[in-house]
């Protein structure tokens, strides 16, 4: 169930009401992000958070379908849930096996997209960070680094791991995107020959992969909360901050069809 402060009755309902939904949701920024792009715009319209655990999810879906929800976004753990629940599915979410964006038909239907992959890569070009031809090592093997893994496919790097606690995992999302699954406690073998190093798991690994890796290699990490470049040399450091305001924006163009003001987005977050 949602709480009274997400329930609202059809009067109060603002043109365009989306939201978040995962477990936990304390501390994502999505709110800030595009309730700062409604507000730019001019648009009557209002973001959410709206934690849920995974057996209230299809529950939850049905009832802010019913509530006149445009659409929400999916986080942890529920993007691999969402892609069974979703009545159709893009070719991204289809490909990846991951949704992270949701839209509510009027008929009933509830669509699938992953705009990860729009935001990982369109922060790739950003930032001016080539792969192709690369080594690339992915830390995680859910929803998150599926999408990445999807991205990074299409960019043809020279060799790619997936790493994970659980390899069977790891060799679930390695397969997809004909990369070499690993247990996560054996990536130390291979890290002196990694480029680029991508962390999907909500853990704080960065400065034992960072001390490990090659001086000039890049490591990237989605947990965006990590705002300060630990001091390990000469490994560029990134966090997912850019990437989480470019797959709102894309979000934010599915559920409107209006284009995101991304620089006010960016402010809204925090992004220098």
């Amino acid at each position: 169930m949602i709480s009274n402060q997400s329930r609202i009755t059809n009067h109060q309902s603002p043109s365009f009401l989306t939201g978040i939904v995962g477990y936990p949701l304390e501390h994502t920024l999505s709110p800030q992000m595009h309730n700062a792009a409604f507000k730019a715009l001019g648009m009557q319209g209002e973001y959410r958070r709206l934690p849920v655990t995974r057996e209230k999810l299809p529950e939850l879906l049905q009832q802010l379908a019913g509530e006149g929800y445009k659409g929400v976004n999916v986080t942890i753990p529920h993007k691999e849930e969402a892609l069974i629940l979703a009545d159709w599915l893009s070719e991204e979410a289809r490909s990846a096996g991951a949704v992270n964006t949701l839209v509510f038909e009027k008929s009933g239907d509830i669509k699938g997209y992953n705009t990860d992959i729009h935001g990982f890569s369109r922060s790739l070009q950003l930032l001016d960070i080539t792969v192709t031809g690369k080594s690339v090592l992915i830390l995680g093997a859910g929803g998150a680094a599926r999408a990445c893994g999807y991205a990074l496919h299409a960019l043809k790097p020279g060799k790619m791991f997936v790493a994970n606690r659980t390899e069977q995992r790891a060799l679930m999302a390695a397969s997809a995107i004909d990369a070499e699954p690993m247990a996560l406690t054996k990536i130390s073998a291979v890290l002196r020959s990694i480029d680029f190093v991508v962390n999907t798991l909500p853990l704080d690994v960065t400065e034992k992969v960072m001390s490990a890796m090659r001086p000039d290699s890049v490591y990237y990490d989605l947990n965006y909360r990590f705002t300060k470049k630990p001091d390990t040399g000469r490994v560029r450091f990134v966090n997912g901050l850019l990437m989480l305001v470019l797959q709102g924006a894309e979000a934010f163009r599915i559920w409107t069809g209006v284009k995101p003001p991304e620089t006010e987005m960016l402010k809204a977050v925090g992004y220098e």
